[in-house]
């Protein structure tokens, strides 16, 4: 695999720097030379959302209200400028904040699972 060349300011403001690791393991995420990453699973709202649940602790949630699954915000910060500058792109910012109480993006699934999968590792470790 190759070295994520990823800074370590960024590495410790993660709130699971597995679910990363795994999700480089897994393909969704491509490491370049240069130090860029390419999200590969297409959506750059699914990207948004899973460096939401990484960076700031977001989630799907059930909305009684809405009778629908709605992206909720976890109380993180979000490094918008630097995870753009990293995945070369500028929307990550709002594509998340439009999104806000509203439905998650198509394959979240995917996302909750990798997460899921890495907390339940962590917790089996304690």
């Amino acid at each position: 695999m190759k070295e994520q060349k990823i800074s370590m300011a960024l590495r410790i403001k993660m709130r699971n720097a597995e679910a990363f690791d795994e999700a480089v393991r897994r393909e969704y995420i491509r490491v370049h030379e240069d130090g860029h990453l390419e999200w590969m699973l297409g959506s750059k709202t699914l990207l948004a959302y899973f460096l939401g649940r990484l960076f700031a602790g977001d989630m799907a949630k059930y909305s009684r209200r809405k009778h629908a699954m709605t992206w909720q915000w976890g109380d993180g910060a979000f490094p918008a400028k630097m995870l753009n500058a990293l995945f070369g792109t500028t929307t990550l910012k709002n594509l998340r904040q439009n999104r806000e109480n509203f439905e998650p993006p198509r394959d979240f699934q995917v996302i909750d699972n990798l997460f899921d999968m890495m907390e339940e590792a962590t917790w089996g470790k304690l």
